[in-house]
């Protein structure tokens, strides 16, 4: 929306998602490359939606278009357990090496995320890939308003 880019225009934005939300985050990083600083995806889904011929571990082919599109004016990380049933190898052979970020969690399923272990564990990558991306690319605040 306008009114929103008016507001963050100088500021850079990350959009985060998990599962579905992961979907959603590359398609719009797809759409609007040059609007955001990066994808952080946890577990995203890739597979192909509605399709029941798709194989489990199949990629839709417009969601490695729409992050081919972003790649070259943001970074992509991804970050899923190993445990977790997911594509990501897929994707990564689709773009060529070194095109996205990947990480591991070794022993754990991020999926559902649903258990205090794991959502520390989510939140300490998260947090620490996300400041890491901040270091390399300060951002450029706008001055703020005077309060009154």
């Amino acid at each position: 929306a306008p009114w929103f880019q008016q507001r963050v225009a100088r500021v850079p934005l990350y959009l985060v998602g998990t599962c579905s939300g992961g979907r959603a985050a590359i398609e719009l990083a797809g759409r609007y490359p040059d609007r955001f600083a990066g994808l952080l995806l946890i577990a995203p889904l890739l597979q192909t939606l509605f399709d029941p011929e798709s194989e489990p571990d199949s990629v839709d082919p417009e969601l490695v278009e729409y992050l081919r599109a972003s790649l070259d004016h943001v970074f992509a990380w991804i970050l899923v357990g190993e445990d977790d049933l997911c594509d990501v190898p897929r994707l990564v052979e689709c773009l060529g090496p070194d095109r996205v970020e990947v990480e591991v969690v070794p022993g754990m399923a991020l999926h559902f995320a649903d258990h205090p272990p794991i959502q520390r564990e989510l939140y300490r990558r998260l947090s620490t890939r996300l400041s890491a991306a901040l270091a390399t690319k300060p951002p450029d605040l706008p001055a703020q308003p005077a309060r009154r």
